[in-house]
């Protein structure tokens, strides 16, 4: 017999007097060793599929750890989409209440004049095809001047600036913004053969931000700048900006000879803020 495992063969020689072979010994030693070189065989054998098994499963933990992370990539580029940055990180590191005041911010609503009506004469797949146009668009203008976008509302799309990490932010960037919607929107309507036009209002002062929901995730804003801004809009004319005095007071001056007064409107129905009007058309 030849024995296949050298540690029992080495034990054998070692402690046992071996002449010339193996089959010297007596027999019941040589059943014993040969037992015990078919344990040990087995034992490599159980040891050879358990490091494979180990090597399965470390490979199976890799992939699902991979998997992991890809999801959680996925989660994070998901919450990017609809939160602030600094915003969903606080939301993965576990705040479930958030809710800050922020001292200045500028405030900016841009709505589609006469939509309602546009789309008695639209059909369905237009209305939403050319409404998705627009707000892509619009989303890749808020995302170059460094805006946050809070929501849009049928056809009001709505942006902060100052927003991000509570800094306050210049009202100029806002300014370029909402000219660059304007002119944005003139293309895609003449794209569309629509004859329609775009009103922006907007006004700077405190907010209230926070994010509500349980399944659905929603962060807005509050306050009284946020329903000025909103008037803003509401009074205004046709591919034209209307802020307050109080905004058009933060620019500088190479901006605020771009508007011209509107002494007649006053708009505004809240105590110590003038309710006059400052207005570009860039339509042009």
């Amino acid at each position: 017999m030849k024995l296949t495992n050298r540690l029992l063969l080495r034990l054998i020689k070692k402690h046992l007097p071996m002449s010339e072979s193996f089959n010297q010994l007596p027999s019941p030693i040589q059943s014993f060793v040969e037992a015990c070189d078919t344990a040990f065989n087995d034992l490599m054998a159980h040891r050879s599929r358990a490091e494979h098994s180990l090597s399965l499963v470390s490979t199976e933990l890799l992939d699902k750890n991979e998997l992991i992370e890809s999801n959680k990539k996925n989660i994070e580029n998901l919450l990017l989409n609809i939160l602030p940055q600094d915003i969903s990180e606080r939301v993965l590191n576990g705040e479930t209440s958030i809710a800050d005041a922020i001292p200045k911010a500028h405030v900016m609503f841009a709505d589609i004049s006469g939509f309602t009506t546009l789309t008695e004469q639209m059909g369905t797949q237009t209305v939403v095809g050319f409404l998705n146009d627009v707000f892509c668009l619009f989303d890749d203008i808020a995302l170059q001047y460094n805006a946050q976008k809070i929501k849009t509302i049928g056809d009001c799309y709505m942006v902060v600036s100052g927003i991000h990490n509570h800094e306050h932010q210049a009202l100029e960037p806002l300014i370029d913004l909402s000219r660059a919607l304007i002119q944005g929107f003139l293309k895609k309507a003449q794209d569309y053969s629509i004859q329609s036009e775009l009103k922006v209002g907007i006004h700077s002062g405190p907010i209230i931000a926070g994010l509500i929901g349980k399944t659905v995730f929603n962060y807005d804003v509050w306050g009284d700048t946020v329903n000025i801004a909103s008037r803003m809009e509401s009074y205004g004319a046709g591919n034209t900006i209307h802020i307050t005095e109080h905004s058009y007071n933060q620019l500088c001056e190479s901006y605020q000879v771009l508007f011209k007064k509107n002494r007649g409107l006053n708009i505004i129905e809240m105590p110590n803020l003038v309710g006059y009007l400052y207005s570009v058309n860039v339509s042009n």
